[in-house]
């Protein structure tokens, strides 16, 4: 695992909203970034950003609602040598309406997010 001079913060659900708001607290608040989500363009953007700060983000895209989708995440931060300091799991999913009306997949969907992972 690699030492860090500045504390490393992962954030989940990175790419908007929280997750990209938080990050930015970090980043002005003197964290590495290890970055991660579905979408790698947005992450992208906010690691340009952050570059300006002084702030090192890595990042890792990864697809929480999926079975193993955490452990691979895992996995990936471990194969970097990356030693996370600070975890901020943002990533979530929601729905409307019917509970009986709703799809089964995006069900299981949002428990993996929002419980499992």
């Amino acid at each position: 695992m690699k030492s860090n001079a500045r504390p490393l913060a992962l954030i989940t659900g990175a790419s908007s909203g929280i997750g990209a708001y938080l990050a930015r607290e970090l980043a002005r608040d003197g964290h590495d970034l290890v970055l991660s989500a579905r979408r790698v363009e947005p992450m992208q953007a906010l690691a340009q950003e952050f570059n300006k700060l002084g702030t090192n983000s890595t990042i890792i895209a990864a697809d929480l609602s999926k079975g193993g989708g955490a452990a691979a995440l895992a996995g990936e931060i471990e194969t970097r040598g990356l030693a996370v300091d600070v975890l901020i799991n943002a990533a979530g999913l929601g729905d409307n309406g019917r509970f009986d009306a709703s799809d089964p997949l995006r069900v299981s969907e949002m428990l993996q997010v929002n419980v499992v992972a």
